[in-house]
């Protein structure tokens, strides 16, 4: 263990001199990861969602404008898909998956999961993993949140297993006061379309009145979070979680 310890130091060291001894000469190091908002257009609704508030124009990223974005970066090899609205409704979104595969970019996808249907997931070639936005397993709270019936969001899940075996398949929750009873469980849900990991976000509060949907300052939060973090344990399900705000602000605090 302290040989481990050692070792995490040292590369964290050597690393903290690299990025000191960049900064001195005005020099930072390429992206290995792009994420490119592709979309700025959704077909859901979700009351926690910014983008109904946001005065910009429905509109997508064209094709012309993706290949100008890759050659600006000849040495990335990962690319996420994702943004404001939803992914798949980019009419040029085969044709970027299909652009330069020479360059063996892995993408990922993020999206609400309720387009994907046979002819869309066929499309989906050189997809490396899929990310989908379900914040509640409960069906009722689920159409509550984003106006859409979560049984089709599972069934084309499982049609996506099928199709594409290979495609990594992550569950991602938004942690509110109207979810946070259910988180554990999302884990059920994922063992049910066969995903490989569920990740949990914070909410971002664009308003005071999503800020009050936060869950971070109630009790019940550490033990949901401890509860699922063991049935994620149980079910081979890798789990990501992020801090707590709570007891972020009580560590930063001076003694």
């Amino acid at each position: 263990m302290l040989s481990k310890i050692l070792g995490y130091s040292v590369k964290r060291g050597i690393r903290s001199g690299l990025l000191h001894l960049l900064h001195l000469f005005n020099y930072a190091l390429p992206p290995s990861r792009l994420h490119i908002d592709i979309a700025h257009e959704c077909n859901l609704h979700c009351f926690m969602c910014p983008h109904k508030q946001m005065e910009t124009e429905k509109k997508y990223l064209s094709l012309e404008q993706f290949k100008y974005i890759l050659d600006q970066f000849p040495k990335v090899r990962a690319i996420t898909l994702q943004g404001c609205g939803e992914t798949l409704l980019n009419p040029d979104l085969a044709d970027m998956l299909n652009l330069d595969q020479c360059r063996n970019i892995d993408f990922t996808i993020v999206t609400n999961g309720t387009l994907l249907n046979e002819s869309k997931i066929n499309k989906l070639k050189n997809v490396s993993s899929i990310t989908v936005s379900i914040d509640s397993p409960n069906p009722e709270k689920y159409k509550e949140i984003r106006g859409a019936k979560l049984e089709v969001v599972i069934n084309n899940l499982k049609r996506l297993r099928k199709l594409k075996p290979d495609v990594r398949l992550s569950i991602q929750a938004i942690i509110m006061k109207e979810t946070i009873e259910s988180i554990p469980q999302l884990i059920d849900l994922a063992q049910n379309v066969d995903a490989e990991e569920v990740r949990l976000l914070h909410l971002e509060g664009f308003n005071e009145k999503l800020e009050k949907k936060h869950a971070h300052k109630l009790d019940s939060v550490m033990n949901i979070l401890e509860k699922t973090k063991k049935m994620a344990k149980m079910s081979n399900i890798m789990l990501e979680t992020p801090p707590l705000y709570s007891a972020l602000l009580n560590f930063l605090e001076p003694f």
